[in-house]
């Protein structure tokens, strides 16, 4: 099968969903690479070319007209674009994350393998745009309806999928994500060095993605308000990420709230630094209400750092018992959970242990065989 990947959403910028675009399909060519099974195309966005991130065979790749900046122009012309460029390059598969979907041009063996991450806009009241949630919930159960099949990251994203879209169970696959096979736990010179970088106290707490209203990050200051009250004094919190809707509330509320010594945002730390900032933590902090995975709980478990995340749905699932899960309405629990942690060394040996072991479940070559099985079913 010609399969043509659609990577106009992504920038330069490492994220959970551009990491598993990059990793995922790249090792399901090399595991396709002189089988003649199936061959890859990689469409990119008009700036820039994701070519050279894709460590595996392509027949061939291309830019296109569009930016992910510009979401709203994706959306609306990018579908009439790739049905004629997939005619051109004779593809048999369009895989694509949330739309759009292509419906056959040249025939009914043609279709569009639906990557769904999550269901943010149909789940949450505060998530995107009033516009786009109005849109998510009148037509994306339609839309999702004309894909040839879906693929879903966790057991509790498909399950979500079935009742919200009411797809056939039968068309609804999960291919889960992973960490690369060298990501592990960083030297201690390269720990250093990421520490000097980015001026990373020698204890401190981590939190690591978009700074979204359902990250909860209001959890992780009120841990230090509860510090106030007599508690033993945490270490401070290091906020990395890309930014996002949340930022300027979130470093309003240090401010006001005296945190400056105590909370330091490091904006977007890049791929190649990753695995040395989770090895530097005392502990991974993820408290958020909603997640379709959770791809920094498994970076952290295979780097040996302790976890404590929300006990909801697909989190739970994938920390599984190699993490401290907590509710993220009870700030008292979780900086309860996170003393525990600092102050017990056989309990962090322990979660070590057990997320090490739960990191090597998730690896992309894993995943990769279980894309291939789907794509065998087309």
């Amino acid at each position: 099968m010609i399969i043509a990947l659609n990577g106009t959403a992504y920038d330069e910028l490492s994220s959970g969903a551009r990491d598993r675009f990059l990793h995922l399909y790249a090792e399901a060519g090399k595991l396709s690479e002189g089988e003649d099974r199936h061959r890859f195309i990689i469409y990119s966005p008009r700036e820039f070319s994701l070519e050279a991130a894709f460590r595996g065979p392509l027949e061939k790749g291309g830019r296109t007209p569009f930016s992910p900046d510009r979401p709203l122009a994706r959306f609306l012309w990018s579908r009439g674009w790739f049905r004629r460029r997939l005619c051109a390059d004779r593809a048999d598969l369009f895989i694509t994350d949330h739309f759009p979907v292509i419906r056959p041009p040249r025939g009914p063996e043609f279709g569009t393998l639906l990557t769904i991450h999550d269901l943010r806009y149909l789940a949450l009241d505060d998530a995107g745009s009033l516009l786009r949630r109005a849109w998510f919930r009148a037509r994306y159960a339609s839309v999702a309806g004309n894909a040839r099949a879906v693929v879903t990251v966790s057991n509790t994203m498909r399950a979500e999928i079935l009742t919200r879209l009411r797809l056939p169970e039968e068309r609804v696959h999960v291919v889960p994500n992973g960490v690369p096979n060298g990501f592990r736990r960083a030297a201690s010179e390269e720990i250093e060095s990421v520490r000097r970088r980015w001026r990373l106290p020698s204890e401190h707490l981590l939190c690591v993605g978009v700074l979204e209203r359902r990250k909860n990050l209001d959890l992780l200051l009120d841990l230090y308000g509860i510090d106030a009250g007599g508690k033993r004094e945490l270490p401070p919190l290091v906020i990395a990420g890309r930014g996002g809707p949340e930022e300027a509330h979130l470093r309003n509320r240090v401010a006001s709230e005296g945190l400056g010594n105590r909370v330091r945002f490091v904006g977007y730390v890049p791929e190649s630094d990753l695995a040395a900032l989770f090895s530097s933590a005392s502990a991974l902090l993820m408290p958020s209400i909603y997640e379709g995975f959770g791809i920094p709980i498994l970076q952290a478990f295979a780097c040996g750092t302790p976890v404590v995340c929300s006990d909801r749905g697909a989190i739970r699932e994938v920390a599984g018992d190699a993490a401290l899960l907590g509710d993220p309405g009870d700030p008292g629990a979780w900086h309860d959970a996170v003393l525990s942690i600092l102050g017990d060394g056989d309990l962090r040996s322990r979660l070590a242990t057990a997320g090490r072991a739960r990191a090597d479940r998730y690896s992309w070559t894993a995943a990769a065989r279980a894309l291939l099985g789907v794509l065998d079913t087309l």
